[in-house]
């Protein structure tokens, strides 16, 4: 599903840009440099408040386009939706970079540690910020 909210400009960077008229370039300067999405968006005079809404609903619109395309099923929607709800705060108030890849030690690319039919996997990769 991130991959749904990234096409449809969803991602927090993407929103956090919009709202406060900077680019993702900048947005993703300041997290490097330790500022979460929050204090990004309060500097422009943007509450979390507002942040977190537009996130939703950002999230909401890509996720009713899903259904609407058949990608996924209303009830998967709402689930999803749900849990985005329940996450949503603590990403936009953390100052932990969110921009990995997914490649760490035995997580998305990281190669597996699986043993299947090929053979014993290698875990290896890393966390991967973007410009």
């Amino acid at each position: 599903m991130g991959a749904v909210c990234r096409q449809a400009g969803g991602t927090i960077a993407d929103i956090v840009a919009k709202v406060t008229g900077q680019s993702t370039t900048d947005v993703y300067a300041s997290r490097a440099a330790g500022k979460s999405f929050a204090d990004i968006a309060a500097a422009k005079g943007v509450s979390v408040d507002t942040l977190t809404a537009d996130v939703i609903a950002a999230r909401k619109t890509a996720l009713d386009a899903a259904v609407k395309a058949g990608t996924i099923a209303q009830a998967q929607a709402d689930a999803m939706l749900a849990n985005m709800k329940a996450n949503v705060s603590t990403k936009v108030t953390s100052t932990a970079p969110s921009t990995c890849t997914g490649a760490g030690p035995g997580s998305g690319a990281g190669k597996g540690a699986g043993r299947g039919m090929m053979g014993a996997g290698r875990r290896g990769g890393a966390c991967v910020t973007r410009p």
